[in-house]
């Protein structure tokens, strides 16, 4: 019928920004292949990680990670942006958004994920 997202009462405003403005970038950013770095890239139609044009395997929390991260390249995502998009229903800590980042780092062949001490992580634009 349409629907992009729920949430579930009560809820806080800034959640309910977050997700608002989610669904405006998917709306607005037209899905293309994405340069992340020298071997990576990522296909955001497909919602593909490729290394050397062949796909990786990713978890569905490393794929959207990676998927929010390359939307939002060259800029910061915070810790609330990625609990909105990727752990939606469910509260997590930042502690366990790190685990799951770091983990998906330890995956990667090349290190394209930046850490921004106490902000957030990006890909810079290559």
């Amino acid at each position: 019928m349409g629907c992009h997202d729920y949430l579930k009462k009560p809820f806080h405003l800034k959640e309910l920004s977050l997700r608002v403005d989610r669904v405006k970038i998917a709306q607005e950013t037209p899905r293309v292949h994405l340069r992340l770095c020298k071997n990576y890239s990522y296909d955001q139609e497909h919602s593909t990680l490729l290394f050397n044009q062949e796909p990786q395997i990713l978890t569905k929390r490393q794929s959207q990670i990676i998927d929010l991260l390359s939307r939002n390249r060259g800029r910061i995502v915070d810790f609330e942006q990625f609990q909105s998009y990727v752990w939606s229903e469910q509260i997590v800590d930042n502690a366990t958004i790190r685990t799951e980042i770091n983990r998906l780092k330890k995956n990667l062949k090349e290190d394209f994920i930046i850490n921004v001490r106490g902000m957030g992580y990006m890909i810079d634009k290559p």
